[in-house]
């Protein structure tokens, strides 16, 4: 493997939620190891087998928005490197945040950028005053609206 930062993911014909990460032998932040260039790396992860899908649509006004950017953050510990879900709005506004785990969350959409963009705790810490808080249950078929927000002048 070559070293780099790695967020590590487990899959079963779709990805699964990871809860928790146990790393020797390499840095971690968050859900994010650091391989380095020698030495053996141990990683050990734990997931949530009934982690559900949130599915929702991006509005403006009561309106679909297209192409928006919509993140789900873990409300306790929102400040986690390597812990966001991202999804892209499609042509009907409509998007799905797989396997994720059952709690709390701030729900975010946003007009402007690349998920990047957005993969900072300073970034996030802007925006919460105005996040949606969600829950996901893990029940099949769980959905959100959420109202798209102007990133102008907020990604600085």
């Amino acid at each position: 493997m070559q070293p780099g930062r790695y967020v590590p993911t487990v899959s079963r014909g779709t990805i699964m939620a990871v809860t928790a990460i146990q790393v020797k032998g390499a840095a971690q932040t968050g859900q994010a190891v650091d391989i380095p260039e020698t030495g053996e790396v141990q990683i050990r992860l734990t997931v949530d087998t009934s982690a559900g899908d949130l599915a929702g649509v991006v509005t403006r006004n009561g309106v679909p928005q297209p192409a928006a950017v919509v993140m789900l953050v873990q409300h306790d510990g929102w400040e986690t490197f390597g812990g966001y879900r991202y999804d892209q709005s499609d042509g009907d506004g409509s998007f799905t945040l797989r396997a994720v785990p059952r709690g709390q969350y701030f729900l975010f959409a946003f007009d402007d950028g690349e998920p990047a963009d957005y993969d900072d705790p300073e970034i996030i810490r802007k925006w919460l005053a105005t996040a949606q808080v969600v829950t996901v249950t893990g029940e099949p078929g769980q959905t959100a609206t959420v109202e798209v927000q102007s990133a102008a002048n907020r990604l600085k």
